[in-house]
């Protein structure tokens, strides 16, 4: 009987134990789920080397244009170099025509530059619609503030 009422009291504390371990088990404290953060999306880049450029007021050199297209714009970076004797120094509007599929596009970038002859012009826009860029059609430089490029030169206006 003592056996038996021995074996009773060590059944009782492992059910309580037991029972103490499901219940710590059910209320601890859960993980936050891990969330699955997608791969980082990669732009389809671009680039064109050598494009001519139409600039009749500046003599500068060839383009090159790069760029990418993200899933909600597309990026553009144009460089041009600069050979004008004196340098090119001013604001310069960039329009650039090209072909997206069927579609013929345009952007304008404008941006105040000052390279010694030799060296670079730099243009940089963004574009909201992503588009693919099979071609560029044309490049041209239109000079839009002179300041800087005739120094020494005072416009008066009548």
């Amino acid at each position: 009987m003592r056996d038996s009422r021995g074996l009773l009291i060590a059944l009782a504390v492992v059910v309580v134990v037991v029972v103490a371990a499901v219940a710590w088990w059910v209320a601890r404290p859960q993980p936050e789920p891990t969330r699955v953060v997608p791969d980082e999306v990669k732009p389809v880049k671009f680039d064109f080397a050598e494009i001519a450029v139409k600039s009749p007021e500046l003599e500068v050199g060839r383009a090159d244009i790069k760029g990418a297209i993200y899933p909600t714009y597309t990026s553009w970076q144009v460089t041009v170099n600069c050979a004008e004797p004196e340098g090119c120094t001013g604001e310069f509007a960039l329009d650039l025509s090209y072909h997206a599929g069927s579609e013929i596009r345009r952007i304008v970038m404008i941006n105040r530059c000052e390279a010694p002859v030799g060296h670079e012009l730099r243009f940089e826009g963004l574009q909201d619609q992503p588009s693919p860029v099979d071609r560029i059609d044309s490049v041209s430089l239109e000079v839009r503030d002179r300041r800087g490029l005739d120094r020494g030169r005072v416009e008066v206006p009548l």
